[in-house]
């Protein structure tokens, strides 16, 4: 909420506020974050159709990383997965590439039970990306439940090797190593 107040103090102060134009862009802006942000606390909040609601109005902006970002999120939180691959589909290239959205897409995969296209799909992610955050503990994951844990033991090595050193990623390799 401070942050939103800032930004419209900085807003209704900044030169560019004169020009109509420049005020107009911005104001979309910080209306997209705001709404971004709400949706992202509903999601939390475990409400995803409220959050699809503050994400409606924006429903023809396909070209915002983060919007699409947040409405794959909103999505998948609201057992909707098919809708995130049917919309994944139709990305221009520019974000179909974007690691977010692939990731999102194998999240989608994953909860249709379709593991091994998530799979191959991460794999694709990782070697444009080996130094992802999150792509071996999820290869991990993935590969622990199908239960091929020296594949899954390796991703979790190498998630630990790009630095991941949360407590689930160490216990999951634990798991996987017997």
């Amino acid at each position: 909420a401070a942050e939103r107040a800032q930004a419209a103090e900085e807003l209704a102060g900044a030169p560019s506020a004169r020009d109509p134009w420049q005020a107009e862009v911005q104001r979309r802006a910080l209306g997209l974050k705001v709404r971004i942000d709400r949706a992202k606390a509903r999601v939390a909040a475990g409400d995803p159709a409220a959050a699809w609601k503050e994400l409606e109005p924006l429903a023809g902006r396909t070209d915002e990383l983060a919007l699409v970002d947040t409405q794959f999120q909103v999505l998948i939180a609201w057992g909707k997965p098919e809708e995130v691959l049917a919309r994944y589909a139709v990305l221009a290239p520019e974000l179909a590439q974007s690691s977010l959205l692939t990731m999102k897409k194998v999240l989608a995969l994953r909860a249709l039970g379709r593991v091994e296209e998530a799979l191959a799909a991460l794999a694709e992610e990782l070697r444009r990306n080996p130094a992802h955050p999150n792509g071996p503990a999820l290869q991990g994951e993935i590969l622990s439940g199908l239960g091929r844990s020296a594949e899954a033991a390796a991703a979790f090595e190498r998630a630990r090797a790009n630095g991941d050193r949360t407590l689930a990623t160490a216990l999951a390799l634990a798991a996987a190593l017997g």
